[in-house]
């Protein structure tokens, strides 16, 4: 292959972050000018993938993607960072300085689309907002948004960002609360424990602040050597006594020693409800430590994210924590330009070329899928994959999505609680002939006149609360009120076939 087509090493990960098969290395050709494709042939450096990864073919401007029989299509960003060599006639070479004309400290790719986490693509206002926000002074931040919205990898892709040196611009511990059993005793200490030595293993800011730190990853302890005397040590009591140990061990932020505060970020923190039933001593000790590390003596940033629509209030009113403590963000879905270019991606990488003929490309055939999709991906990678293995969607009902929503949706007429089933009925009403695609929550307890109606069928998720926010994009106007919504468009569809 021609010298201008640059072949990159690169560290190959999941859509959820962690590698696939332990593989470590893989090579890809960078094309300037023109989508390529080569076979990869006898991937030795792909243990347990050998078999399964049969093509990668190279995108324009850097971008490339994996296809398999055993595995989706993936497409990835190529960086000159981790450019070390190119193919030609079949052959690992070193790989020269830089393409022609370009300077060492620019990325080959337009780091706003995409990123390593699933779920991310284009979000780049919001990107800008949120490094804004971790490079100033210590903050406990709640980022909200409805389920699969895009939350978790909007932060993560945030607080994994790298300079152009590629030197990491954050140094995070991330606490993803999906896999961990809150309830039983201690496993959300021991979560705590094990993310933090993680994180010191990996990152070397980590490495060095808490060198004074020793964990005993087999009975989950941790054990802070004393100043005076470094051949003793002591080990903490009580889950309080931890998080103090390693606060500690982070120096106080402040604007003129420059360095960007590290950042703890507790993922699907609604599970934090569980710990309160179960132990509210350990969940009373860490929002303590929350709001010691952020407000009182800002040593690192903590970001919850939750898709519990009333996790504020669980957290100021239930909790005690003064709500002037923390701030509220909300990651909506993308908006329709965005979720157009979205389609259009997923269509050119994640599509096999022999299924594009059952896809349009023209906005025109892209309106009837935003209509039942709107612009979360989830719902729109949903539907490119339907159509994939099942053949074109006819109507709204065909999509799988709005035909379970409105599974979901009938059985809350056939069995209501609080609220009766004309109550939901006017909902449904109101809900789909809003131009906005909200209503105004208040102005909904003041219709049924029982505060009580409303919150239940938030809780029973036929509504969907979202708090006042100007973080999200993709409502128009933008509201100036807390408000709810269906729980998303298929929802939104679903409600239409049952009115």
């Amino acid at each position: 292959m021609p010298l201008s087509n640059r072949c990159g090493t690169f560290r190959f990960l999941g859509s959820n972050g962690s590698s696939i098969s332990n593989c470590t290395l893989i090579f890809s050709i960078f094309c300037q000018n023109s989508s390529k494709s080569f076979s990869f042939r006898k991937p030795s450096r792909l243990p347990g993938l050998s078999s399964a990864l049969t093509q990668i073919v190279v995108q324009p401007f850097g971008y490339f993607t994996l296809h398999g029989p055993m595995l989706n299509s993936f497409r990835r960003p190529c960086t000159e960072a981790s450019a070390s060599s190119f193919l030609e006639d079949d052959k690992l070479l070193p790989f020269p300085n830089l393409c022609p004309g370009s300077s060492s400290s620019q990325p080959l790719y337009d780091t706003r689309y995409f990123s390593d986490y699933g779920g991310f693509y284009n979000r780049h206002e919001e990107v800008e907002k949120l490094t804004t926000v971790f490079n100033e002074r210590p903050k406990f931040t709640v980022v909200l948004g409805p389920p699969s919205s895009g939350k978790t990898a909007l932060v993560r892709h945030v607080a994994t960002q790298l300079f152009r040196d590629n030197a990491p611009m954050f140094h995070p511990i991330f606490i993803d609360l999906r896999g961990v059993d809150v309830a039983s005793k201690d496993m959300f200490k021991r979560a705590f424990l094990r993310e933090t030595f993680s994180a010191k293993l990996k990152d070397a800011f980590w490495k060095k602040h808490l060198a004074g730190i020793e964990f005993d990853m087999g009975l989950f302890k941790i054990r802070t050597k004393l100043t005076k005397a470094k051949d003793s040590s002591s080990a903490p009591e009580n889950i309080g006594e931890i998080f103090d140990a390693v606060m500690k061990q982070v120096p106080t932020w402040s604007v003129s020693h420059g360095a960007c505060p590290p950042i703890l970020v507790v993922d699907e923190a609604n599970e934090l409800r569980k710990l309160g039933q179960k132990d509210p001593e350990t969940l009373e000790s860490f929002l303590r430590f929350v709001v010691k590390c952020t407000k009182q003596e800002q040593r690192l940033h903590v970001v919850f994210t939750s898709s519990d629509s009333f996790f504020q209030q669980w957290l100021s009113r239930d909790q005690g924590v003064d709500s002037n403590h923390f701030d509220v963000l909300v990651v909506g879905d993308l908006t329709k330009a965005e979720a157009y270019q979205y389609y259009l991606n997923l269509l050119d990488t994640h599509v096999a070329p022999e299924k594009r003929g059952l896809f349009g490309r023209t906005e025109e055939d892209f309106d009837r899928i935003y209509h039942r999709t709107g612009g979360r991906m989830y719902f729109i990678s949903n539907y490119v994959n339907q159509i994939c293995s099942m053949g074109p969607i006819q109507s709204a009902l065909d999509f799988m999505m709005v035909s379970n929503a409105r599974t979901f949706l009938r059985r809350e007429l056939i069995h209501p609680k609080i609220f009766s089933k004309n109550q939901v009925l006017e909902v449904f009403k109101m809900l789909t002939s809003s131009k906005s695609g909200y209503l105004m929550y208040q102005e909904v307890i003041a219709h049924f006149k029982d505060e009580r109606v409303v919150e239940e069928m938030i809780h029973r998720n036929i509504l969907h609360f979202r708090p006042r926010s100007k973080f999200a994009r993709d409502l128009q106007p933008t509201p100036e009120d807390d408000i709810v919504t269906a729980s998303g468009h298929p929802a939104l569809r679903a409600m239409e076939l049952l009115l």
